[in-house]
């Protein structure tokens, strides 16, 4: 594991855990039979924004001890209309360390990427499409993947996603 993935992992983390009360939308969606085909995209639909803002976004995921690898690469595509605003890959660093239940008889690590800028507009609906970049195919292991979707509150933020 690189020392990148670790801080880009733990900035992730930092942020998602301090900015609680800015949380805009999350959602999990299960990954059938811990099997993640690079076909099989997951859709999140975000609620319409009632004004003009840049949102930070993480992406989430929950792998058993099935999923033998130190990383995995996430693409993310945002659209509006049907139509593609911005892309971008966010790198998650896998912590096999502390595995969790969550209710499921199978320990499950969760881990989470950093964090890319969006903007949503006023009164548009945005989906953004979540696949995997990882050169095997299926992936074994990875159970859940969800979106962490928090409002800036910074000014002036670049936009990390194009």
């Amino acid at each position: 594991m690189t020392f990148r993935n670790i801080l880009l992992g733990c900035l992730g983390t930092f942020l998602f855990l301090s900015c609680q009360d800015g949380l805009y939308y999350t959602a999990y969606q299960p990954i059938p039979q811990s099997l993640w085909d690079s076909r099989d995209t997951l859709v999140y639909t975000l609620p319409v924004a009632d004004h003009d803002m840049d949102v930070l976004l993480s992406v989430g995921v929950r792998s058993t001890d099935a999923y033998q690898y130190e990383n995995l690469v996430v693409a993310v595509e945002q659209q509006c209309d049907q139509h593609r605003v911005a892309s971008c890959r966010l790198p998650i660093a896998i912590n096999d360390d502390g595995r969790y239940t969550y209710g499921h008889s199978t320990p499950l690590a969760d881990d989470y990427s950093g964090v890319a800028v969006i903007h949503l507009k006023k009164g548009k609906a945005y989906t953004l499409r979540l696949s995997h970049r990882m050169k095997l195919n299926p992936l074994t292991g990875i159970s859940e993947v969800g979106v962490f979707v928090e409002q800036s509150h910074s000014e002036g933020f670049p936009t990390m996603m194009r």
